[in-house]
């Protein structure tokens, strides 16, 4: 069980990363990987994260041509505010907030 807490945990340190980057905003682009990288998230961690929330349409791929540049989605913004709905309660996609913070 806790490969799966922390896989859905560095999906959320990596989408929340972004959430903070844009300012709760769908309409700007970052550099996906950088954010991870300043949250310590390995690339092997970083790169099954970033297949997950692009799969599950929580960001969405820059055309460009840097490879790991995307912008959050509605659906990534409602599944990271839905997080801090309850901070004790797991959600579809993420563990509670209070068992991710150790």
């Amino acid at each position: 069980m806790n490969l799966i807490h922390d896989n859905k945990t560095n999906r959320f340190v990596v989408l929340f990363s972004l959430y903070i980057a844009v300012g709760g905003h769908y309409d700007f682009v970052k550099n996906i990987k950088v954010l991870a990288e300043h949250n310590a998230i390995s690339s092997r961690d970083f790169k099954s994260a970033f297949r997950y929330l692009s799969e599950e349409n929580l960001i969405e791929l820059s055309n460009g041509e840097e490879e790991y540049y995307g912008s959050i989605t509605h659906k990534g913004l409602k599944a990271v505010e839905d997080v801090f709905i309850d901070t004790n309660q797991p959600t579809y996609y993420f563990p509670a907030y209070r068992d991710m913070k150790g």
